[in-house]
């Protein structure tokens, strides 16, 4: 019985992990398409979202520090919804961008990078404690291309998280822990800046939280096999 506990407990703790999830963006709603085939910045924003989509209902989206760009080589940042429903980002060959998308509930259409910072009125990303964490849902991302992520919560308290993507993943998780200070159950905003090598590239399917990143099933059904092998073994030995 004590082995069939144990069995039970690692099944657990390979094929958990996103069982709950609570959705920062799915981009689904609000189309944006941001295409310049110059140096200068553009921005778009879109409010009254479904609720269940995007948090605060309302995403900024901005394309800046564009350089490379010609009347033939463009930067472009899109949210295309009812084709794709994904977030992608493409510059062509020798152009780069920094790409920034903000979740602060602000509906005031500008062209900025200004975060209204108590936006989200205390959003709980934790989900009732159950959430333990962001994860990126990546489709593709180029290597070396970085994000800062950056948390506010309504006390004022903001901490950014950085990373460099120097392999390929499908998903990309971030403890809250990593946020020193911020509390996550009281949340005012969130910022997600991109860039990255010349003619980078990436394509986001969502962005939530969870515990964790859960692991496919065909590897947890090896995990429990190895676990299996091993027992097996021991018992021989001890035959």
């Amino acid at each position: 019985m004590k082995r069939l506990a144990i069995v039970l407990a690692l099944s657990g703790a390979f094929m958990g992990g996103a069982a709950n999830a609570l959705t920062i963006d799915n981009f689904d709603t609000g189309t944006q398409n941001l295409t310049k085939n110059d140096n200068t910045s553009t921005s778009s924003n879109v409010s009254g979202l479904a609720g269940t989509d995007t948090i605060g209902t309302t995403r900024k989206l901005n394309l800046t520090g564009i350089s490379g760009a010609t009347a033939g080589l463009a930067a472009a940042a899109k949210i295309d919804v009812g084709d794709s429903n994904f977030f992608s980002v493409s510059n062509d060959p020798s152009v780069d961008s920094t790409v920034t998308v903000i979740w602060d509930a602000d509906g005031g259409i500008g062209a900025d990078n200004v975060v209204k910072t108590n936006g989200l009125g205390g959003a709980d990303l934790t989900d009732g404690n159950t959430e333990l964490g962001f994860v990126f849902d990546l489709i593709f991302i180029d290597l070396n291309v970085t994000i800062d992520l950056t948390v506010w919560d309504m006390a004022g308290n903001n901490d950014t998280f950085n990373h460099n993507f120097p392999i390929a993943v499908d998903n990309y998780f971030i403890p809250f822990t990593e946020f020193v200070g911020v509390d996550p159950t009281n949340v005012g905003a969130i910022r997600l800046v991109l860039n990255g090598p010349a003619g980078w590239d990436a394509i986001f399917n969502i962005v939530d939280t969870r515990t964790g990143i859960p692991v496919p099933a065909p590897l947890a059904l090896i995990g429990l096999g190895l676990f299996g092998l091993g027992a097996v073994r021991r018992r021989s030995q001890s035959a």
